[in-house]
């Protein structure tokens, strides 16, 4: 295709480089260092020696080998009677994601759209586990001209599917997708708010009645308890809620400060069950009870932190957007 667009006076006399140029395009595996569409160009502009009126064929030379270079080319076989119709072809290919690392109770990802440009509209449909939420699904365009054509999906409620779509303004722009989703609401995250209300309460009405504001446990009784087990289900019930099969990574990573506050609940009750079980020393008593008390705190304080977190919303996804933006127009600029 390549060689075909390339006039025949141009590589007369230097057929053997200008193959060369084009065999490191389609050999390029987007590993390899160096950028054989910029080597093509360069060796295209040398050869016409910078004519303007070949100016703008080179470009677009260089805009088809920088495609063709940084993705794949799918060629399917059609019956004769899909002819003069339009078909709709599906395909399925895994794309490893890019996201940001930071700690934080939100995430987002970016990916580039292959051959956006050679599409008469691309749609975009964005489906995340049912164990997150979407805040927003962003399509934008870096056109030629510097401007940046952008359709967002941002929901008022939360959903696990988001949709965009945006007809390029020209055969050779570029395009990304931006998303930034969160832990829903449902799931795991009630569960945790309760878990962390009864951790807290056990272990204030136990603060209460070791400092003898409240009197509830009759001090006569020996230990051990009957109620070791009932205490010991406690922990039982919080981990039952960790994931014991694989799941995908930005689920793992949303969900973790909730897991976290359920495995402190769950300390929490294993040491009201250790005290509850075994004739303590002084010593070590005090410690079971500075440890417990610790534990319902940092998991109050955490789950307390990740409710208001989840308050702000879009600032991640929208600064992303901008700081592409930005650097799309410098460039074109320079």
């Amino acid at each position: 295709m390549l060689l075909t667009m390339i006039p025949e006076d141009w590589v007369s006399g230097q057929e053997s480089k200008v193959a060369a140029a084009v065999g490191l395009i389609v050999r390029h595996d987007g590993v390899e260092s160096g950028n054989p569409a910029k080597q093509l160009k360069r060796l295209l502009t040398s050869i016409t020696k910078s004519r303007e009126e070949d100016a703008e064929q080179v470009q677009t030379i260089s805009d088809l080998a920088r495609t063709l270079q940084t993705h794949f080319l799918l060629i399917g076989e059609l019956d004769e009677m899909h002819l003069d119709t339009r078909c709709i072809i599906k395909i399925s290919y895994e794309h490893e994601l890019e996201f940001d690392d930071g700690w934080d109770y939100s995430t987002v990802f970016r990916y580039d759209l292959p051959d956006y440009g050679f599409a008469a509209s691309e749609h975009v449909e964005v489906v995340v586990p049912s164990e997150l939420t979407l805040r927003i699904v962003s399509l934008s365009e870096t056109g030629g001209d510097g401007s940046s054509p952008t359709n967002e999906d941002i929901p008022t409620t939360e959903r696990a599917r988001g949709h965009v779509a945006l007809p390029p303004t020209d055969r050779f722009t570029e395009a990304s997708v931006v998303v930034e989703v969160a832990p829903s609401k449902r799931g795991i995250f009630p569960f945790a708010a309760i878990s962390v209300a009864v951790c807290t309460a056990v272990a204030g009405l136990a603060l209460m009645e070791r400092f003898e504001v409240l009197t509830i446990v009759d001090r006569s009784r020996d230990i051990p308890t009957t109620a070791v087990s009932l205490l010991l289900a406690g922990p039982a019930l919080f981990l039952s809620w960790i994931a014991r099969t694989p799941e995908h990574e930005i689920v793992a990573k949303l969900l973790s400060p909730l897991r976290l506050c359920l495995l402190m609940c769950a300390a929490v009750f294993l040491g009201l069950g250790v005290v509850a079980a075994f004739p303590l020393t002084r010593e070590a008593w005090d410690v079971v009870w500075l440890l417990i008390y610790g534990g319902a705190f940092v998991s109050l304080g955490w789950f307390v932190a990740f409710r208001l977190a989840l308050r702000r919303r879009l600032t991640k996804a929208l600064d992303l957007l901008v700081r592409s933006r930005k650097k799309s127009e410098g460039g074109m600029r320079r």
